[in-house]
């Protein structure tokens, strides 16, 4: 995690003064690696309390480690006396300063540093010309004739230790610098220096030696133009014959003027194993480079053509790590990888979200050290132990009162010898799986019953209907003689064969899967009306029906009327009977932040009644389910079916001794 600093960065530099010195972090170890981090402000501190600028999940941090500091050109770093201490390049330090290309070590954690704009020469232009020049080379050295330098007694003995020394410092410089630019640079501030030569060029060749990346250096930058302009003839000669050489270069100015100018040039090619990586360009208008310059460079370049190797396939390494990490960070399944030890190496972010775990919980830590996660660790561990894939496995964990079922398959990782490493595991949520196959189940489960209650309906309802009506003459005909008991009974009949041909006709609704036909509407309008329908009976109750609409209108929605007052009708009186006296139930609406291109409204009904058990909510919208002690329990399978032709949702929330909150999702018509 990286945190801005809010004092800025530093102002840009005055006539005269050096440029203000930019520098980035590049995490080459831990939780995030590949990251670039750009350096702001004065002073950095690096650790693990919140207040860091660069903020490092590595529990061998400090939590206040190291601080850099931009000072006169320079990045300094200092250790805050950390536990485990700071390291530049593997040494460890409590005071020193960090250059471009080298690895800073914090805990664990591991940076490279890169600098930019630590000189004030602009960008230098390499260009290969076909110039008519006069180009002689004086002298040819191959790979093998340079690989001793001679030491001679007296005077010769002083040059041969001061190569020595020289090429001793160069090594020391260029090892362990991974950053191509980096050490490209390092290599022609050194060598420029060394040998006392005005301008150098590292011109990398690609796989088929044609001209690749250019770095280049000027000792005193001129002003206005820095281009540098390479003989092609020059570099045919080195890539046909692959040695070294010293030449003259005689520049003449078409136009009268400025006398010839010679350049002097050391050219030495740039191999690995036998493949041509680049080349290596020095020269100078003052000084001649001698044949022992010639073979310190020849030296000199095999080190950093090796050194420019192992760059190339650092950053081929790095690349391919990149790339293996943002796979693993878009896929949808969940991976994970433990080693030898059992600790988890590497996690992704959707196996973090389908086991609902924290990085900081999982990275470096057995899975078994979490409760939750037992049922997956065993099946891990199991294969660590017997080496035994699992294919297809699936397990059940249960994560903050969560079941979470799970299709688990699992391999042993191996290295390059065949030798085992660790287990990856790769796994992916079923609950949708499950919930889709429940609902197909219901699905075909209603459409049996719709079936059935149709067909049941009809052969009830004729019955029910004579019935009735013979009771009716009955009744009628006792109420005339006196008979007022046999009326009583008679009128007792009536009402249950009502309260039969109202079940009948919930069945009906129920099985009736025809299309609503629907149109905009006012869904406020229909609130205001449903809530006057039902204030006689919440005022018999003594229970107070509080409406709420939002002061700005409510767009409209594409609704049947109708319907939409079943559902609320029913809805309403369930709050009713579930609310004391005294209580009061809130009808509410408002138009919700729309999430993606879709818009809602969100009708809730909210009472203060006993509330549903914990156990018993996913099943309340299921048919012939109820909490009453009276009732068909069909009135929310009704209203729950009537949404979703609305192409709505209803969700609950409740909590027994507080209430409950019904919330109907209704759709907008267009988009957000």
């Amino acid at each position: 995690m990286i945190r801005k600093d809010r004092r800025g960065g530093e102002r840009g530099s005055r006539d005269g003064m050096e440029p203000p010195l930019q520098a980035d972090l590049v995490f080459l170890s831990g939780t995030f690696k590949g990251r670039r981090v750009p350096l702001s402000g004065r002073r950095i501190c690096i650790g693990r309390a919140p207040g860091c600028e660069v903020l490092l999940d590595d529990e061998t941090a400090s939590r206040h480690h190291t601080e850099l500091l931009f000072s006169g050109g320079r990045l300094l770093v200092h250790d805050l006396n950390s536990t485990n201490g700071t390291f530049i390049n593997g040494t460890r330090i409590e005071h020193g300063e960090v250059r471009d290309g080298d690895r800073l070590a914090v805990g664990a954690t591991v940076f490279l540093v890169e600098l930019r704009a630590a000189r004030r020469d602009r960008p230098t232009t390499v260009i290969i010309v076909e110039k008519q020049r006069a180009l002689t080379t004086h002298l040819t050295l191959n790979l093998e004739e340079s690989r001793m330098l001679r030491l001679t007694a007296g005077a010769d003995f002083t040059d041969a230790q001061r190569q020595l020394d020289a090429l001793q410092r160069f090594i020391l410089q260029s090892t362990g610098l991974l950053h191509l630019p980096a050490l490209a640079q390092r290599a022609l501030d050194f060598m420029i220096e060394v040998f006392v030569a005005e301008r150098g060029v590292i011109l990398m060749l690609g796989p088929d030696e044609t001209p690749g990346v250019q770095f280049s250096r000027w000792k005193n930058p001129p002003e206005g133009s820095q281009e540098i302009s390479l003989p092609r003839s020059l570099l045919q000669q080195l890539m046909q014959r692959r040695q070294s050489f010293l030449s003259e270069e005689t520049e003449t100015s078409a136009t009268p003027g400025p006398p010839p100018v010679t350049r002097h040039i050391l050219g030495i090619p740039l191999k690995a194993k036998d493949r041509l990586l680049g080349l290596l360009y020095l020269d100078s208008t003052l000084r001649h480079f001698s044949p022992d310059d010639l073979k310190l460079c020849t030296v000199m370049s095999l080190h950093l053509a090796s050194a420019i190797e192992n760059a190339s396939l650092y950053a081929e390494l790095l690349d391919a790590a990149e790339f293996n990490n943002s796979v693993l960070r878009s896929i949808a399944s969940g991976m994970l990888v433990v080693d030898l030890d059992g600790l988890v190496t590497h996690v992704n972010r959707a196996a973090l979200e389908i086991l609902k775990q924290d990085e900081q919980r999982l990275l470096h830590r057995r899975l078994s050290d979490h409760e939750a996660l037992q049922p997956l660790a065993e099946v891990i561990y199991a294969t660590l132990e017997t080496g035994r894939p699992e294919d297809r496995y699936e397990v059940q964990l249960t994560v903050n009162g969560e079941v979470l079922p799970l299709g688990l398959t699992s391999a042993l990782l191996t290295d390059h010898e065949g030798e085992k490493v660790g287990v990856v595991a790769s796994f992916r949520s079923l609950s949708n799986l499950r919930r889709l196959e429940h609902e197909l189940q219901r699905a075909q489960q209603l459409a049996a019953l719709g079936q059935m209650s149709a067909g049941v309906a009809h052969e009830i309802r004729n019955p029910l209907n004579s019935i009735r009506g013979f009771t009716q003459l009955i009744a009628e005909e006792s109420a005339v003689c006196g008979k007022k008991e046999c009326a009583e009974y008679a009128r007792i009949v009536i009402d249950e064969v009502d309260r039969m041909n109202r079940i009948i006709q919930d069945l009906l609704d129920f099985s009736r899967d025809r299309e609503l036909e629907l149109a905009p509407m006012s869904l406020e309008e229909l609130l205001r009306g449903v809530a006057k329908q039902m204030s006689p009976e919440y005022k018999a109750a003594q229970v107070e029906l509080l409406l709420q609409t939002p002061a700005e209108p409510l767009p409209e929605i594409l609704g049947n009327p109708d319907k939409l007052t079943q559902v609320l009708r029913n809805m309403l009186l369930n709050a009713l009977q579930a609310s004391k006296a005294g209580t009061q139930v809130t009808l509410g609406a408002q138009l919700l932040e729309p999430v993606g291109p879709q818009r809602e409204i969100a009708v809730t009904i909210a009472d203060q009644g006993h509330g549903i058990p914990a156990n018993m909510l996913a099943k309340i919208f299921e048919p012939f389910f109820t909490l009453k002690a009276v009732g068909t329990g069909l009135g929310l399978a009704i209203c729950s079916k009537l949404i979703d032709q609305h192409k709505g949702r209803i969700a609950v929330q409740s909590e027994e001794g507080k209430g409950t909150v019904f919330t109907i999702f209704l759709p907008v018509p267009g988009k957000a």
